[in-house]
């Protein structure tokens, strides 16, 4: 169970974005690697896109702080 698993997919994005970079990250991955359905990260993201445009309004924010 997850209790935030937005915010899990966030942080595994981000992960997953170090390892493999933009063009090569899967949400079939995120998902497999929180042991979750496949179709998890949907649940929160309509596409790769709409997770980017989260990604990048969250790293903007930081970087204002």
């Amino acid at each position: 169970h997850h209790g935030n698993l937005k915010q899990e997919i966030i942080n595994e994005s981000l992960r997953q974005l170090s390892l493999v970079g933009a063009d090569n990250l899967s949400f079939r991955t995120i998902a497999k690697n929180l042991g979750v359905v496949s179709s998890a990260p949907y649940n929160h993201f309509t596409s790769k896109n709409q997770l980017f445009s989260e990604l990048i309004k969250i790293g903007t924010m930081m970087l204002n702080i």
